[in-house]
């Protein structure tokens, strides 16, 4: 995470009634969107070429800085940086469009 956004989260939680920060690039409510290539391990839709998908960057306590959790797994931390292995949330579109019917998300249940 950028020194200035770090700061800047820092600078917002101490703020007089804050319970939490987080960021959203783009932002829940800016109608923008930005997309990348992915191919996902066992997947028959991308084994012969990447799917285009939307994507939105989110910070830690994103979901419970909106009001609202995770079906599964868990919301991103500190400790999910660039040199940590990658992680990815996902909705029950992508789950529907790129897993199996029997994969689990976040592995078995």
């Amino acid at each position: 995470m950028g020194q200035v956004r770090e700061r800047l989260l820092a600078q917002m939680q101490v703020l007089p009634g804050v319970s939490a920060v987080s960021y959203g690039f783009p932002g829940p409510y800016q109608m923008g969107v930005s997309d990348a290539g992915i191919r996902v391990p066992g997947s028959d839709r991308t084994a012969s070429e990447p799917a285009n998908v939307d994507v939105q960057y989110i910070g830690p306590r994103f979901f419970e800085t909106i009001g609202s959790i995770p079906l599964l797994g868990r919301e991103f931390d500190r400790n999910d940086t660039a040199a940590s292995p990658k992680v990815a949330l996902v909705n029950q579109a992508f789950v529907r469009e790129f897993l199996s019917g029997d994969a689990h998300p976040v592995g078995p249940p």
